[in-house]
């Protein structure tokens, strides 16, 4: 878990099929912050 806004966060990496994915989660309700498509 990292901290991100003095918020715990976690950095998830995902792979579908060919596509990365970086999805950022809060927590401790693991509402979605961020996706980034690589």
């Amino acid at each position: 878990m990292k901290k991100k806004n003095k918020r715990g966060v976690f950095d998830i990496e995902a792979r579908r099929g060919s596509q990365e994915y970086e999805i950022l989660l809060s927590y401790p309700n693991l509402d979605v912050i961020n996706v980034k498509k690589d």
